[in-house]
């Protein structure tokens, strides 16, 4: 039986979210060894949680996952954010909620194909039909949504596109989509949802639109990386009330 305390996480990637809810709860510091860019807040309201501001990509996400797990029992892991469209049915400050994760830039290539691998799965591993999406946990897909409707969020579910690349040049958004039929394009879901299946920890997405998908997507990205500071708190005592 385990000793280690247990939590519930907010994955963020920034300072600007972990900021927000820093100004909205009483917390204190978690000392984070394995990257000089992360930074972690413990939290106490009716459950524990810890806010965990990974910086951007996956390799931060992976590294500060594993070392929160070395030390607690992980409970729920729900990602917060801001992420680019990959369709024109997304405008900017419209919310996605993840259904499923894929990792779009880890793929098979030769001179006639191109075939998408699973997340940390070898190419082989398509011979046995392995599907290639992570799955996210139904019941916190569903509070997400429920969130969402309690606030008059435009929200839309769907299948989210995970890789280490920037994304804002709209033809690159456009084939991404035909590949992977998802709806939103970030950095850091693949890392945190193969890390949750792998460990059997329900995990759940949701982030903002930042960027459309057309030819001023780069510039929307740094007008909108701002606004959407106020609702983590709100989501974070939300999730705390209802998990």
């Amino acid at each position: 039986m385990s000793t280690k305390p247990e939590i519930n996480i907010l994955l963020v990637a920034m300072d600007q979210e972990l900021g927000s809810i820093a100004h909205s709860y009483s917390h204190n510091a978690v000392t984070l060894n394995s990257t000089t860019i992360a930074k972690a807040y413990s939290i106490e309201l009716k459950n524990n949680w810890i806010v965990l501001k990974t910086g951007v990509g996956p390799i931060n996400t992976a590294l500060c996952l594993g070392e929160l797990a070395s030390s607690y029992d992980i409970n729920n892991l729900v990602q917060f954010g801001i992420g680019g469209a990959l369709t024109s049915e997304l405008n900017v400050g419209d919310y996605v909620i993840g259904d499923s994760v894929i990792q779009h830039d880890a793929y098979f290539k030769d001179e006639k194909t191109t075939q998408l691998m699973g997340t940390g799965q070898l190419f082989l591993s398509r011979v046995t039909d392995v599907d290639p999406k992570i799955k996210t946990s139904t019941k916190i897909t569903t509070l997400l949504e429920n969130f969402c409707k309690t606030k008059s969020l435009t929200f839309k579910t769907g299948g989210v596109a995970s890789g280490s690349s920037f994304i804002s040049n709209v033809a690159l958004k456009k084939e991404i989509n035909q590949s992977t039929n998802a709806i939103m394009v970030e950095m850091e879901s693949a890392a945190a949802a193969f890390f949750a299946n792998e460990n059997a920890i329900p995990y759940g997405f949701i982030k903002v639109c930042s960027d459309s998908i057309n030819k001023d997507s780069h510039n929307e990205y740094k007008e909108f990386l701002n606004q959407n500071i106020e609702l983590a708190p709100t989501l974070l005592g939300f999730f705390d009330e209802n998990i």
